[in-house]
């Protein structure tokens, strides 16, 4: 695994995983983690396209709402 898969996996985790419910709540978060999750998505599709499903699912699943 290259380093910007495991970052891509550590900001994952410690941006979303691991934010304390109800994530409505803690909005300004949610906004780095979104920017974050971009740059990195990018830099992972650049030298990877195949990178391009992740992205999609990680469109796919930040609009779905979590109760």
């Amino acid at each position: 695994r290259g380093p910007s898969q495991l970052m891509a996996a550590a900001w994952i985790y410690l941006m979303f995983t691991r934010l304390p419910p109800p994530r409505q709540a803690h909005r300004l978060r949610m906004g780095v983690f979104f920017v974050g999750v971009l740059a990195i998505g990018s830099v992972l599709m650049l030298r990877l396209p195949l990178f391009f499903i992740f992205m999609i699912a990680l469109a796919w699943t930040s609009g779905t709402r979590v109760t």
